[in-house]
């Protein structure tokens, strides 16, 4: 089983008490493409591994368009059957077209670069491995009589900063490529993400169907995204469609989308996809919330997240 706790970031103010009693004092107005987005993420990841009430093994990042696609017990089972916890990472050290050159790579004046999905899966571990590793570079700035520069600000010229700032910093200590990490580090995906209307945006589906889930857990994610407000009714509807089963038809949406081939997208289309204008991806990851898993002292029993989360 797994205990989850959610911290969040929202850049806006909201009418919701159950998201107000998880918002960090931190506001950022994380726009697409932006540095506020890296700026968010750390502050998150502070919040969860100095948490003294909650021991969180890992951090996973999720926008408020993402979906969780695993039950409880398959979650557990994926990041608990070792004894060493591993960070889902897929990521490259190089540009696949032209623009991730000029547009990613280039501008980023960090001494070595890798790219990776926003929405991982960092280890404790790797989580103050890598805040460390920025507490340690703005301690030599000042002991240089330098201006106290944080590393995210060497990632603020890179249209995607969200997607380099921790696979860098973890290249940089030692832990990339994960063939060299000695295992603490799984090139996987954490979240599925349906990119068969186009490269420059994501489909954004108005239901969770057995189609999307299955396309998205026969590639080993655990997330799925994206999806608008109410694509899944209640806990009860989570549940059965996770477990395969079918609800009664007075429980089930009437207004189902028509069910369509789903693809992975390809490094390319990844690539590809930061060409979408910021009018695009205005209302896209605006708000960044954030999942703390541990595992809890019965391994046997296991409850689903809610479903408002």
């Amino acid at each position: 089983g797994i205990e989850v706790k959610f911290v969040a970031h929202v850049h806006r103010s909201t009418a919701s008490e159950w998201l107000s009693e998880r918002t960090i004092k931190e506001r950022y107005d994380t726009k697409w493409g932006s540095i506020e987005l890296v700026r968010a993420a750390i502050a998150l990841a502070r919040a969860a591994v100095r948490d003294a009430t909650f021991d969180a093994q890992y951090v996973a990042f999720a926008s408020e368009t993402c979906l969780p696609i695993a039950t409880p017990g398959r979650v557990a089972a994926e990041l608990f059957a070792s004894s060493e916890a591993a960070s889902w990472i897929a990521a490259t050290d190089g540009p696949n077209n032209g623009y991730s050159k000029k547009q990613q790579f280039e501008p980023c004046e960090f001494p070595v670069v890798w790219k990776a999905d926003q929405w991982l899966l960092l280890s404790k571990a790797h989580v103050r491995l890598a805040l460390r590793a920025d507490d340690e570079a703005r301690s030599r700035m000042r002991l240089d009589k330098l201006a106290d520069e944080p590393l995210w600000r060497l990632f603020s010229r890179s249209t995607a900063a969200d997607e380099l700032y921790f696979p860098s910093l973890l290249a940089l200590c030692g832990e990339l490529p994960a063939d060299a990490s000695g295992g603490r580090v799984a090139s996987r995906r954490l979240t599925w993400t349906d990119w068969s209307s186009g490269p420059k945006s994501p489909t954004t589906h108005a239901t969770l169907t057995p189609d999307i889930l299955h396309a998205a857990t026969s590639q080993g994610c655990l997330f799925a995204r994206k999806f608008a407000p109410g694509a899944v009714d209640d806990a009860d509807s989570w549940q059965a469609l996770l477990s395969g089963r079918t609800l009664s038809p007075s429980t089930r949406p009437s207004d189902l989308p028509p069910r369509a081939t789903k693809r992975l997208r390809t490094e390319e289309e990844d690539d590809e996809s930061k060409l979408r204008t910021e009018e695009e991806e205005e209302d896209d990851d605006d708000d960044k919330s954030r999942l703390l898993a541990a595992p809890s002292d019965d391994p046997a029993v296991a409850a689903p997240p809610s479903p408002s989360a």
